[in-house]
């Protein structure tokens, strides 16, 4: 999977048939005729995805077009860009989720945006699976992505760890525990609610703890797989310099090293601000496991 810096695209992105970087550079994910699909999936925001669409026309010089419905009660695709260089086309497709879509409905969009194929990568990043209460339902939402997947494909599921919003999680955790919570989505650990930038406009979120560890056993769909947790930000404060961002990277680095093979504890999660969970679809005959 490649990345173009800075593109501002929603929580989900799918991925099928990476061939090439953008440009001349190969990925070990190449395929002969040098196409790379990607689809950039949203159900609330389509300024986001309009936003991904104009840095793609704009500054990477895609072409195409696609529109909006606004009476839609289903999910649907948007339209594509695209755009071709020294034999190599790429191509965005965008599709514009609803709410009230049922996963089953959702994976079938996503396929049928992917022309009938499961995706090669998916990858979802502080998205849907953060933002959606109650346990059974987000158990649900990563067994649809597993499902979705290709078996021999690849998934990065990046949440945020207990080691982010720690007071909110600390205040919601007493509530859950004093049975205070009637009324509201709380029901479980790490389960929260926090106030936006919006005044007067909360939003529900959930942290993960060892939780993340259940959470992609269930992504597993067959016995080649195999899965694991790794740190991707330290809770340092907004970085205010490239020397300040590489020094969190530089530890998150020697933390993942250090627990490389290892099964990881509450206390490992309540250290990392960001985590990301990973699915490979290895080479027959490797067992599936943490």
């Amino acid at each position: 999977m490649t990345w173009l810096k800075g593109l501002p695209f929603p929580s989900v992105t799918w991925v099928q048939k990476p061939a090439r970087e953008l440009g001349e550079k190969k990925t070990s994910m190449n395929t002969p005729e040098g196409r790379c699909r990607r689809i950039a999936s949203s159900t609330r925001s389509f300024p986001k995805l309009a936003k991904s669409a104009a840095t793609l026309r704009e500054q990477y010089g895609f072409r195409g077009s696609f529109s909006v419905r606004d009476a839609a009660t289903s999910g649907y695709i948007m339209g594509d860009l695209s755009r071709s260089i020294n034999g190599v086309h790429t191509r965005f497709r965008f599709v514009h989720g609803h709410e009230n879509d049922p996963l089953e409905t959702v994976e079938r969009l996503i396929i049928d945006a992917n022309e009938g194929n499961k995706v090669t990568v998916t990858s979802s990043w502080y998205g849907s699976v953060s933002h959606t209460p109650g346990v059974q339902a987000r158990a649900h939402l990563f067994e649809t992505l597993g499902s979705l997947t290709h078996p021999r494909g690849e998934m990065v599921i990046s949440v945020s760890s207990t080691g982010d919003l720690v007071e909110d999680n600390k205040y919601w955790l007493e509530k859950l525990r004093n049975g205070d919570v009637a009324g509201l989505p709380i029901e479980a650990p790490g389960d929260t609610i926090y106030d936006t930038e919006i005044p007067g406009l909360a939003n529900f979120y959930h942290v993960f703890d060892t939780d993340l560890d259940d959470s992609m056993q269930r992504t597993l769909t067959d016995g080649d797989q195999r899965y694991w947790v790794e740190g991707i930000r330290f809770p340092d404060p907004e970085f205010d310099s490239v020397q300040a961002e590489q020094e969190n990277y530089r530890k998150v680095v020697e933390f993942n090293r250090q627990k490389a093979g290892d099964l990881w504890t509450p206390a490992d999660y309540a250290q990392l601000h960001t985590v990301a969970g990973f699915r490979s679809g290895s080479v027959p005959g490797t067992a599936a496991g943490g």
